[in-house]
């Protein structure tokens, strides 16, 4: 029982560790790894294992299941978390919902392919994160690589996201390390029973002393990091164009990390408009010009200087097309959009 104690990862609280009658390191024995071996070494020593010890391989069918029931505890967090505190005893009469799907494994190890028909494991994806990054109009045609700052919480390395030490870290006494209690409610001749977050452990199903957390990260678990990353926006890019870094938006202990997502977002021009793969130009002419004749001279989106010499007569809602002259197609840049030339004729004044 707790004296003091509080939720894992935010300080303070006393614990006692494993009962000392409890036997809580045959199944560690049986895989050859120590106490505080973490999960991608338990899952190796068990692959090497398993392979000596499977009846085709030559081993014994009792050999095999005892190694089998020995993974099945230490790959799973929380039923790892009970063996420690309770024991062998302690994993009696659970379900076997959260156990290690072996047989994936030595599907994968004695057939060479990844096919077993057990559900998929493996830790959740958490939330992508979207931020908005405006170019110019300019960017959106050449292309550009930009660099920026991306601040974010990782895991921290020196406790690997668990707030302590492994031998610090304990289960917690309320709710038998699952994080969840359940609350009966009685009203009149009724009686309800309701799940709910376990408030000790605030969920997490541990618990640690005040003194033992991780000083690095305060037993939070988590750190501040600023990483420069890369965004690349390819030439003919839509506007809103989605730049998918994987990976790279925070993270959480027991979850992989979601997607850092830029939206780039287009910037006004001050001489065209887009629209799809083509450009709008909005030329103001005199009527002289209009009658008689003009000559236009601008700079495309790619740096290249157009000269248009137009003789005919232009009316006053009138087009003119330079073809090739737009944006840049994504998916074949050598391939660009029209440049549309509106005009609006200015008459004198009165």
């Amino acid at each position: 029982m707790f004296f003091g104690g509080i939720p894992f990862g935010a300080g303070g609280g006393f614990g006692h560790g494993a009962p000392q009658s409890a036997n809580n390191t045959s199944f560690y024995e049986r895989l050859g790894v120590p106490r505080n071996a973490s999960a991608a070494d338990i899952k190796k020593a068990y692959r090497r294992a398993a392979m000596k010890a499977h009846p085709d391989k030559g081993g014994t069918e009792e050999q095999f299941k005892k190694l089998n029931e020995a993974y099945d505890a230490l790959s799973d967090e929380k039923k790892r978390q009970i063996y420690d505190e309770y024991g062998e005893e302690g994993l009696q009469g659970m379900d076997g919902s959260g156990g290690a799907d072996f047989g994936n494994d030595l599907f994968s190890m004695f057939f060479g392919g990844g096919q077993g028909r057990g559900r998929q494991r493996g830790p959740k994806k958490g939330s992508s994160v979207e931020k908005a990054l405006h170019f110019t109009l300019e960017e959106f045609a050449a292309g550009v690589v930009k660099k920026l700052q991306n601040t974010r919480k990782i895991v921290c390395a020196s406790c690997r996201g668990e707030g302590a030490a492994p031998e610090h870290i304990t289960v917690c006494n309320e709710c038998k390390g699952s994080g969840m209690r359940v609350v009966t409610t009685r009203v009149g001749p009724m009686i309800t029973q309701t799940n709910t977050t376990c408030g000790d452990c605030r969920g997490r199903g541990k618990r640690v002393d005040r003194d033992k957390l991780c000083k690095n990260c305060s037993g939070v678990g988590t750190v501040m990091s600023n990483d420069m990353i890369e965004a690349i926006l390819p030439s003919g890019a839509p506007a809103n164009y989605r730049i998918v870094l994987s990976g790279m938006a925070e993270e959480q202990p027991g979850e992989l990390p979601g997607d850092l997502i830029i939206v780039a977002q287009e910037k006004p021009h001050p001489l065209f408009v887009r629209r799809g793969e083509h450009l709008i130009y909005k030329a103001k002419i005199s009527l002289k010009e209009a009658l008689c004749g003009h000559t236009i001279s601008l700079s495309d989106v790619l740096g290249e200087k157009i000269f248009i010499k137009v003789t005919n007569v232009v009316s006053p809602s009138g087009v003119y097309v330079v073809s090739g002259y737009g944006m840049p197609f994504m998916k074949n840049s050598a391939k660009r959009g029209n440049l549309y030339i509106q005009y609006e004729v200015e008459y004198p004044k009165q």
